[in-house]
Protein backbone atom coordinates (compact mmCIF):
# COMPACT_ATOMS: atom_id res chain seq x y z
CA UNK A 1 0.00 0.00 0.00
CA UNK A 2 2.77 2.21 0.69
CA UNK A 3 4.06 2.07 -2.51
CA UNK A 4 0.85 2.48 -4.40
CA UNK A 5 0.25 5.65 -2.56
CA UNK A 6 3.69 7.21 -3.03
CA UNK A 7 3.16 6.62 -6.84
CA UNK A 8 -0.12 7.90 -6.51
CA UNK A 9 0.94 11.19 -5.19
CA UNK A 10 4.22 11.39 -8.02
CA UNK A 11 2.03 11.52 -10.64
CA UNK A 12 -0.55 13.85 -9.60
CA UNK A 13 -2.82 12.76 -6.69
CA UNK A 14 -1.59 15.97 -4.98
CA UNK A 15 -2.94 18.11 -7.29
CA UNK A 16 -6.10 18.52 -5.03
CA UNK A 17 -4.47 17.37 -1.92
CA UNK A 18 -5.68 13.50 -1.67
CA UNK A 19 -2.59 11.14 0.20
CA UNK A 20 -4.16 8.38 1.22
CA UNK A 21 -7.18 5.40 1.12
CA UNK A 22 -9.92 4.51 2.35
CA UNK A 23 -12.69 1.66 1.74
CA UNK A 24 -16.04 2.53 1.20
CA UNK A 25 -19.12 2.25 -1.30
CA UNK A 26 -20.20 -0.98 -3.52
CA UNK A 27 -17.44 -0.31 -6.69
CA UNK A 28 -19.42 -2.46 -8.72
CA UNK A 29 -19.93 -0.24 -11.46
CA UNK A 30 -23.86 0.09 -11.31
CA UNK A 31 -24.11 2.00 -7.90
CA UNK A 32 -24.99 -1.07 -5.88
CA UNK A 33 -28.49 -2.42 -7.79
CA UNK A 34 -27.67 -2.86 -11.50
CA UNK A 35 -29.92 0.32 -11.84
CA UNK A 36 -29.34 2.89 -14.64
CA UNK A 37 -28.21 5.84 -12.86
CA UNK A 38 -29.39 9.47 -13.41
CA UNK A 39 -27.10 11.97 -14.45
CA UNK A 40 -28.14 14.43 -11.85
CA UNK A 41 -27.25 11.83 -8.87
CA UNK A 42 -23.92 12.73 -8.31
CA UNK A 43 -23.82 10.86 -5.46
CA UNK A 44 -24.90 7.48 -7.32
CA UNK A 45 -22.68 8.23 -9.68
CA UNK A 46 -19.53 8.74 -8.37
CA UNK A 47 -20.25 5.87 -5.99
CA UNK A 48 -20.50 3.43 -8.62
CA UNK A 49 -16.88 4.44 -10.10
CA UNK A 50 -15.44 3.77 -6.98
CA UNK A 51 -13.05 0.36 -7.83
CA UNK A 52 -10.47 -1.48 -6.35
CA UNK A 53 -7.23 -0.53 -8.03
CA UNK A 54 -4.14 -2.67 -8.72
CA UNK A 55 -0.54 -0.97 -9.39
CA UNK A 56 1.94 -3.10 -11.66
CA UNK A 57 5.26 -2.19 -12.03
CA UNK A 58 7.82 -4.37 -14.02
CA UNK A 59 11.49 -2.87 -13.71
CA UNK A 60 14.24 -2.66 -16.52
CA UNK A 61 15.64 -5.11 -15.30
CA UNK A 62 12.82 -6.78 -15.69
CA UNK A 63 11.53 -7.70 -12.08
CA UNK A 64 7.65 -7.20 -11.37
CA UNK A 65 6.02 -5.77 -8.36
CA UNK A 66 2.16 -5.14 -7.73
CA UNK A 67 0.21 -3.61 -4.59
CA UNK A 68 -3.86 -3.17 -4.64
CA UNK A 69 -6.08 -0.64 -3.30
CA UNK A 70 -9.18 -0.73 -0.51
CA UNK A 71 -11.97 -2.56 -2.40
CA UNK A 72 -13.59 0.92 -2.81
CA UNK A 73 -11.47 4.18 -4.66
CA UNK A 74 -12.39 6.75 -6.26
CA UNK A 75 -11.63 6.35 -9.91
CA UNK A 76 -12.95 9.18 -11.27
CA UNK A 77 -10.76 11.18 -9.07
CA UNK A 78 -7.91 9.44 -9.67
CA UNK A 79 -7.97 9.59 -13.41
CA UNK A 80 -8.50 13.57 -13.40
CA UNK A 81 -5.63 13.83 -10.89
CA UNK A 82 -2.72 11.72 -12.17
CA UNK A 83 -3.26 13.71 -16.03
CA UNK A 84 0.60 14.02 -16.86
CA UNK A 85 -0.12 17.04 -18.52
CA UNK A 86 -0.87 18.49 -15.20
CA UNK A 87 2.45 17.73 -14.43
CA UNK A 88 4.30 18.84 -17.07
CA UNK A 89 2.21 22.57 -16.79
CA UNK A 90 3.13 22.88 -13.23
CA UNK A 91 -0.59 23.59 -12.58
CA UNK A 92 -0.25 23.14 -9.26
CA UNK A 93 2.91 25.21 -8.36
CA UNK A 94 1.35 27.43 -6.50
CA UNK A 95 -1.82 26.22 -5.97
CA UNK A 96 -1.27 27.58 -2.09
CA UNK A 97 -1.96 31.06 -3.33
CA UNK A 98 -5.47 30.23 -4.10
CA UNK A 99 -8.93 28.21 -2.28
CA UNK A 100 -9.94 24.76 -3.08
CA UNK A 101 -12.72 26.32 -5.50
CA UNK A 102 -10.10 28.25 -7.84
CA UNK A 103 -7.78 25.64 -7.85
CA UNK A 104 -10.58 23.30 -9.55
CA UNK A 105 -11.87 26.27 -11.71
CA UNK A 106 -7.99 26.59 -13.24
CA UNK A 107 -7.86 22.56 -13.66
CA UNK A 108 -11.60 22.51 -15.48
CA UNK A 109 -10.60 25.15 -17.66
CA UNK A 110 -6.74 23.60 -18.10
CA UNK A 111 -8.72 20.20 -19.76
CA UNK A 112 -11.31 22.41 -21.92
CA UNK A 113 -7.85 24.06 -23.70
CA UNK A 114 -6.00 21.13 -24.36
CA UNK A 115 -8.92 18.91 -24.82
CA UNK A 116 -8.18 16.14 -27.61
CA UNK A 117 -5.11 15.38 -25.74
CA UNK A 118 -7.10 15.00 -22.53
CA UNK A 119 -9.76 12.93 -24.75
CA UNK A 120 -6.76 10.42 -25.61
CA UNK A 121 -5.33 10.40 -22.45
CA UNK A 122 -9.36 9.12 -21.34
CA UNK A 123 -9.22 6.76 -23.98
CA UNK A 124 -6.03 5.23 -23.10
CA UNK A 125 -8.08 4.39 -19.64
CA UNK A 126 -11.64 4.01 -20.44
CA UNK A 127 -10.56 1.18 -23.25
CA UNK A 128 -10.09 -1.46 -21.04
CA UNK A 129 -9.71 0.47 -17.93
CA UNK A 130 -5.50 0.58 -17.79
CA UNK A 131 -3.35 3.26 -17.91
CA UNK A 132 0.36 3.09 -18.27
CA UNK A 133 3.03 5.20 -17.82
CA UNK A 134 7.13 5.51 -16.68
CA UNK A 135 7.73 5.63 -13.19
CA UNK A 136 11.62 6.05 -11.96
CA UNK A 137 13.03 3.55 -14.91
CA UNK A 138 10.03 0.91 -14.22
CA UNK A 139 6.46 0.63 -15.96
CA UNK A 140 3.61 1.49 -13.89
CA UNK A 141 0.19 0.31 -14.91
CA UNK A 142 -2.97 0.86 -13.04
CA UNK A 143 -5.67 -1.30 -13.70
CA UNK A 144 -9.18 -1.08 -12.23
CA UNK A 145 -10.34 -4.65 -11.33
CA UNK A 146 -13.53 -6.32 -12.65
CA UNK A 147 -13.96 -3.48 -15.15
CA UNK A 148 -17.18 -3.72 -17.54
CA UNK A 149 -19.08 -2.14 -19.87
CA UNK A 150 -21.54 -0.16 -16.87
CA UNK A 151 -18.80 0.92 -15.16
CA UNK A 152 -16.79 2.10 -18.94
CA UNK A 153 -20.24 3.71 -19.25
CA UNK A 154 -20.48 5.62 -15.74
CA UNK A 155 -16.83 6.33 -15.49
CA UNK A 156 -16.99 8.25 -18.73
CA UNK A 157 -20.60 10.16 -17.78
CA UNK A 158 -18.83 11.20 -14.13
CA UNK A 159 -15.74 12.65 -16.17
CA UNK A 160 -17.89 14.56 -18.79
CA UNK A 161 -19.71 15.63 -15.68
CA UNK A 162 -16.55 16.90 -13.62
CA UNK A 163 -16.11 19.31 -16.59
CA UNK A 164 -19.78 21.02 -16.18
CA UNK A 165 -18.59 24.40 -14.98
CA UNK A 166 -21.77 24.08 -12.18
CA UNK A 167 -19.91 21.16 -10.67
CA UNK A 168 -17.45 22.02 -8.09
CA UNK A 169 -14.88 19.29 -6.37
CA UNK A 170 -13.07 20.38 -3.60
CA UNK A 171 -11.35 18.66 -0.57
CA UNK A 172 -12.46 20.18 2.81
CA UNK A 173 -10.17 19.11 5.59
CA UNK A 174 -10.62 18.15 9.74
CA UNK A 175 -7.55 18.48 11.40
CA UNK A 176 -9.69 17.07 14.66
CA UNK A 177 -10.39 14.47 13.15
CA UNK A 178 -7.23 13.60 10.72
CA UNK A 179 -9.79 13.49 7.54
CA UNK A 180 -9.94 14.23 4.77
CA UNK A 181 -13.19 15.09 2.77
CA UNK A 182 -13.87 14.93 -1.28
CA UNK A 183 -16.87 16.70 -2.07
CA UNK A 184 -18.44 16.75 -5.65
CA UNK A 185 -21.74 18.89 -5.65
CA UNK A 186 -23.28 22.19 -7.46
CA UNK A 187 -25.11 24.89 -6.12
CA UNK A 188 -27.53 23.91 -9.20
CA UNK A 189 -29.50 21.50 -6.82
CA UNK A 190 -32.29 21.58 -10.14
CA UNK A 191 -29.41 19.79 -11.90
CA UNK A 192 -27.94 17.87 -10.01
CA UNK A 193 -29.87 16.83 -6.71
CA UNK A 194 -27.54 15.07 -4.59
CA UNK A 195 -23.58 15.41 -3.81
CA UNK A 196 -20.97 12.90 -3.88
CA UNK A 197 -18.57 12.84 -0.68
CA UNK A 198 -15.82 10.74 -0.13
CA UNK A 199 -13.53 10.11 3.34
CA UNK A 200 -9.83 9.67 3.13
CA UNK A 201 -8.19 9.14 6.31
CA UNK A 202 -4.63 9.35 7.28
Amino acid sequence: MKKLIAILGAVGLTATGASALVSCGTGDGSGGSGENIKISDLDKLFKSTECTLKLTQVSAEGETQEDTSPENFPAAYLIINTWPKFQEASLFSNNDEKNEIDNWKTQQKFIKDNKSEWDSYLNDWTKDGKYSFDYEGSKATYEIQGYSETMKKNLKNALDILLDDEIIMINEWNSEKNTQILRIYSDNKSKYTTEYTYTFEK
